[in-house]
């Protein structure tokens, strides 16, 4: 009983409170109860408000700091120098160039080149030795210094003999074709060049690769030709002809006598397709070269025709392919047809015979590049003139010959 008597008046009270309010409200007009929640929103606006523009000023300092020091490390960026250093070769040619911070440390580039031995630097004057580390304060100049490099060949010519032998070259005298040693008896013909006494390492050319420069021991190896070439009495010659020959040498002597008689003559395809034969030596008994003789041998690279031959047969010398110069005797009196045709690199002739450097239909000539005349000739023939230009009044001198110089026209 009493729990209900105290629930209904607490809700009587509930009312009673909701009421006066209500009135108070309507009394009031919005007035001083409007104001006190009122200026409650109000407040709450304002620290918004507040809170809002500290973080745009904030916001503000923070990106002004950063353009300040943005500008900072601008202006730093802008004060930096740069220096120019520029590589040149020992003969003043610029082939690099490299831009440093002024003032900065330098190790200069390290110089490589085939065959010198790279000493320094010459930078304005001033030399400095090896691969170095300097201070740049302005531009310069490094000029690189090089001592080229000498390698030397010792001969073992088991009895023979060379001639010129070269015993010291450098990278400017390569590729180096090495000569041909003469065997210490006619019959001995010049085989081949080896590193090696076991014969296992031939050489015939120092090339100009970076495995080439070194030093050498050569080694001559001969065969015995006696039994290698092959001869024919021709008693219209008085004399024998070699008519062939079956080994593979590199260079063959042809011997001035056989069983102690003259060889006089080269015989027809005597050596035709002899494709190791670079080097032919012929002695001075001979008189002619037949119809040919040398047909195809296509690694002939020269030939010294002696002064006792008086004829050249036709094809002679036909398709030697590697054919560079010849040498043709002052007794020289014909050369047939086709002699010298499909030689394509013979650009170097010497001429001691006035009928041959006067003659209309050689070949000889036809590609030749530089002619060397005998001096003691007089040259009557226009055609020749007509294609070739003397050099100079001067003669020059080679092997003991004085020759006028004249070169192909251009």
């Amino acid at each position: 009983m009493k729990k209900i008597v105290y629930l209904v008046l607490a809700v009587a009270f509930s009312l009673s409170l909701a009421v006066g309010l209500s009135a108070c409200s309507a009394l009031d007009g919005g007035g001083l109860i409007g104001k006190i929640f009122g200026q409650s929103a109000s407040n709450t606006e304002s620290a918004s408000n507040i809170e809002s523009a500290s973080n745009i000023q904030s916001a503000s300092n923070i990106e002004s700091a950063s353009n300040s020091e943005s500008a900072i490390n601008t202006e730093s960026a802008s004060n930096i120098e740069f220096v120019t250093i520029t590589y040149q070769s020992e003969y003043g040619e610029k082939y690099d160039e490299i831009t440093v911070e002024k003032n900065s440390a330098v190790k200069l580039k390290t110089q490589v080149r085939l065959g010198y031995t790279f000493k320094g630097w010459n930078i304005n004057g001033d030399i400095l030795q090896g691969d170095k580390t300097i201070s740049v304060h302005s531009d310069m100049t490094a000029r690189a210094i090089w001592e080229i490099n000498t390698y030397t060949i010792s001969y073992e010519l088991n009895g023979g003999a060379l001639e010129n032998a070269k015993t010291e070259f450098t990278i400017n005298d390569l590729p180096l074709t090495l000569g041909f040693p003469v065997g210490k008896t006619e019959n001995q013909s010049f085989l081949k060049w080896n590193t090696d006494q076991g014969g296992n390492d031939e050489i015939s050319q120092i090339g100009n690769k970076q495995s080439d420069l070194k030093d050498y021991s050569l080694y001559a190896f001969y065969e015995d030709s006696a039994n290698l070439l092959s001869y024919r009495y021709n008693a219209d010659k008085q004399g024998y002809e070699v008519i062939g020959y079956t080994g593979n040498a590199k260079s063959v002597t042809i011997p001035s006598s056989y069983r102690n008689i003259n060889v006089k003559s080269i015989g027809c395809n005597a050596f035709y397709e002899c494709c190791s034969l670079i080097n032919v030596v012929i002695p001075n008994s001979v008189a002619s070269i037949d119809n040919c003789a040398f047909l195809y041998c296509g690694s002939l690279t020269s030939v010294v025709i002696p002064d006792n031959i008086t004829s050249i047969g036709a094809y002679a010398f036909y398709g030697c392919s590697s054919l560079t110069s010849v040498t043709v005797g002052n007794s020289v009196v014909s050369i047939e047809i086709n002699a010298f045709w499909k030689c394509p690199k013979l650009k170097t002739v010497y001429v001691k015979s006035e009928n041959v450097a006067n003659s209309k239909i050689t070949d000889l000539f036809d590609y030749a590049q530089t002619v060397y005349i005998a001096k003691d000739i007089s040259l009557t023939n226009p055609l020749f003139s007509v294609v070739m230009k003397k050099q100079s009044d001067t003669p020059v001198t080679v092997d003991g010959v004085e020759y006028y110089e004249y070169k192909l026209r251009a």
